[in-house]
């Protein structure tokens, strides 16, 4: 039994360079993309099937036709969507989201790698936001076989560098980066909520891209920057930055990382990656307020 078919003559088939990898979606011919993944539209490239591909994933609708084995919960809880389960179903992981009034679900039956994935959703105007999820939950374990790391983290670039700011939902990375923006002006803003970190080992470099998931913030840029710096932030009374090193800096990047804990290999990559990122790129934490005054501060801690 395979998790991805053939393709059917009623199908297109869409390639989207992201990160500079391809991910390649079949989606049926009547699913008008650009205007249900308008987020993915600056990422799209021409179709190329020579080019090596990181993922692929087959749109259908209607309810899951796989002969699926009984399924074990592995959790029920998500910072995205509060209906929500991920299974483990034998040779292969369901995800499971349902839409707030749970008139809709959509399934994601993926291999155990990630690297192809069947999506079953409903013909309806929600299925490009059910179908941009479980995209990106399919690339954040995907990506780390590349060398990457998908973040939940928002990030700001000056053209020639990149910093990005970590912390939990509500801490303020949105509200930080806004900061640079004020206190900089040759500051932009790269993406809100999950960039991707790229290890290049040849020149021993991290770069981060933007994405086409950016929360609540539409900023789908597919640019690309070397990393100058990460952060993770706390709300404080005052203004204060510390750099991070060693088991510190990696301790600091761990919590914002995609790599589901319940599959080893898929853990274990993520953590490889991220302690090279904590090599390679300096590490700070911030104490702040909602101010300039801690975006400059931010920003001087981090230079030579």
């Amino acid at each position: 039994m395979d998790v991805f078919t053939s393709q059917p003559s009623t199908y297109q088939t869409l390639d989207f360079n992201v990160a500079g990898q391809i991910i390649r979606l079949r989606v049926p011919s009547s699913f008008n993309w650009q205007k249900e993944l308008i987020s993915f539209g600056p990422f799209h490239v021409a179709y190329d099937p020579e080019v090596p591909v990181c993922l692929e994933a087959e749109v259908r609708y209607g309810p899951c036709d796989m002969a699926l084995p009984e399924r074990q919960l592995l959790s029920d809880v998500s910072i995205v969507w509060e209906r929500f389960l991920f299974e483990d179903a034998g040779d292969y992981y369901v995800t499971t989201v349902k839409n707030q009034d749970e008139t809709e679900k959509s399934m994601m039956v993926s291999e155990k790698g990630f690297r192809a994935s069947t999506l079953y959703v409903k013909d309806s105007q929600q299925a490009g936001t059910a179908i941009n999820w479980l995209l990106m939950v399919q690339f954040g374990q995907r990506i780390l076989a590349f060398g990457g790391v998908l973040m939940h983290a928002s990030v700001v670039e000056d053209g020639k560098e990149a910093y990005a700011f970590l912390g939990k939902s509500g801490t303020g990375k949105s509200t930080h980066s806004r900061m640079w923006l004020q206190a900089f002006s040759d500051f932009s803003l790269l993406n809100d909520d999950n960039p991707v970190l790229m290890v290049d080992e040849d020149k021993q470099q991290v770069h981060i891209y933007g994405t086409p998931w950016s929360g609540k913030t539409p900023c789908y840029r597919k640019d690309g920057f070397p990393l100058k710096g990460i952060v993770r932030l706390e709300q404080a009374p005052e203004n204060q930055f510390t750099m991070h090193a060693g088991s510190q800096a990696f301790l600091s990047l761990m919590p914002s990382g995609t790599g589901i804990r319940w599959n080893n290999a898929i853990f274990s990559r993520m953590l490889d990656n991220l302690q090279r990122v904590s090599e390679l790129t300096r590490v700070g934490y911030l104490r702040c307020l909602p101010n300039t005054a801690s975006a400059r501060l931010c920003f001087q801690s981090l230079q030579d």
